[in-house]
C-alpha cells in the first residue's frame, strides 16, 4: 500500500510540474512576443528618424513644425489634443510620452507614446487614415508587420508622415515622426564666397571667357580659387543660385559659341562634365574642363592643361 501511495504522489507532482513548465513556456513566448512588438514599434521610430536626418534635440525652440496644443475638441470617438506633425493628435487620459526628437534647421519630428490599458491600435490607426485623407495627404502604404501598423503618408514632394502603431500586453505603443521644408532659411553659397583674381595672363584669358557665360547664366558669378604652374591653370566658381541640368547644357551651347569646340561629355546625376579644345592667346589648348556641379554647392571649376 505505500508504495502505492508514493507512485500516486509521485504521479501527481509530475502532472503538476508539467503544468507549469508548460505555463511557463507560455509565459516565456508571449513575453518575447511582447518585447518584439515593442522594439519593433522603437526600431521603427528610430528609422524613420535616421532615414529623415534628425537629431537629438530638446523641444524647447520656437520650432518649425506644429507641435502640441493645450487645447482639447471633440473629433470622433478619440478626442485631439493640439497637434503633432500638421495633424490632430489623439488624447488618451492615459496616455503617456517617453520620447520627442526633432530638428528644427531641416524641419523633421519624432514622438513616441505609450497608452496603457485596452489595445488601441486599429482605432489610432483608423484615426489618422480619416484624419490625414481628410486634410490632403495621400496614403503611400499601409503595412502589418509583427502585429504593427505602419502607415505612410505624403503630401506633394516636400511633406512625409509616418504612423506606426502596435499593441503589447498592457498598453499600445505609437510612434510618429514627419518631415517638412524648414523655416530656417540657408545661406547662399555665393553670398560667403570670397574673390580672388587669376593667377596668370592665360588664367585670365580663360576666366574672362568663361565667366561671361556663367554671369549670363546664373546672374551672377565668384572666382573663389585660382593657381597655375608650368603644367596646368585651375579656376574655381561659386554662382549665384544652384545649378540646373538646363544650365549645364546652356554652359555648353554658350562657350561653343565662343568658339570653344567640343570633344567630350560626360553627364551624371550630380555633375556634368565637359572637354573642350581652343586658341588661346595664339596657342591651341586641347585639354580644357568644364566641371559643373548640380548641387548644393552652386560649384565650378575649369582646369587647362597644357
Amino acid at each position: 500500500m505505500e508504495t502505492k501511495n508514493t507512485e500516486t504522489t509521485e504521479t501527481t507532482e509530475t502532472k503538476d510540474k508539467d503544468i507549469k513548465d508548460t505555463k511557463d513556456i507560455k509565459d516565456t513566448k508571449n513575453t518575447k512576443k511582447i518585447a518584439i512588438i515593442v522594439v519593433l514599434i522603437v526600431l521603427v521610430g528610430i528609422g524613420i528618424w535616421s532615414l529623415l536626418g534628425g537629431e537629438n534635440g530638446n523641444g524647447n525652440g520656437n520650432g518649425t513644425l506644429p507641435w502640441e496644443g493645450d487645447t482639447s475638441t471633440p473629433n470622433g470617438e478619440i478626442s485631439t489634443k493640439g497637434e503633432m506633425c500638421w495633424l490632430p493628435l489623439p488624447d488618451y487620459p492615459n496616455m503617456t510620452k517617453f520620447m520627442e526628437q526633432r530638428d528644427e534647421k531641416s524641419g523633421d519630428a519624432l514622438a513616441m507614446y505609450s497608452i496603457e490599458g485596452l489595445d488601441k491600435a486599429e482605432e489610432i490607426k483608423d484615426f489618422y487614415k480619416t484624419n490625414a485623407l481628410a486634410e490632403g495627404w495621400d496614403l503611400d502604404s499601409e503595412m502589418l508587420m509583427q502585429e504593427a501598423w505602419i502607415l505612410a503618408f505624403s503630401k506633394g514632394t516636400d511633406y512625409s508622415l509616418q504612423v506606426s502603431v502596435g499593441y503589447s500586453e498592457g498598453g499600445t505603443q505609437l510612434t510618429i515622426a514627419c518631415s517638412g521644408p524648414s523655416t530656417v532659411e540657408k545661406e547662399n553659397p555665393y553670398d560667403l564666397a570670397q574673390e580672388v583674381r587669376p593667377a596668370s595672363s592665360l588664367s585670365t584669358a580663360l576666366h574672362n571667357d568663361v565667366k561671361a557665360v556663367f554671369d549670363s547664366t546664373f546672374g551672377g558669378t565668384k572666382l573663389t580659387k585660382a593657381s597655375s604652374d608650368k603644367w596646368s591653370e585651375y579656376l574655381t566658381y561659386i554662382v549665384k543660385r544652384q545649378i540646373t541640368e538646363e544650365d549645364a547644357w546652356a554652359i555648353k551651347d554658350s562657350l561653343e559659341g565662343k568658339g570653344y569646340e567640343t570633344t567630350s561629355t560626360s553627364a551624371g546625376s550630380d555633375k556634368y562634365d565637359y572637354d573642350f579644345s581652343k586658341e588661346i592667346l595664339g596657342t591651341e589648348y586641347d585639354d580644357i574642363r568644364v566641371l559643373i556641379y548640380l548641387t548644393d554647392t552652386q560649384k565650378i571649376s575649369v582646369s587647362l592643361y597644357r
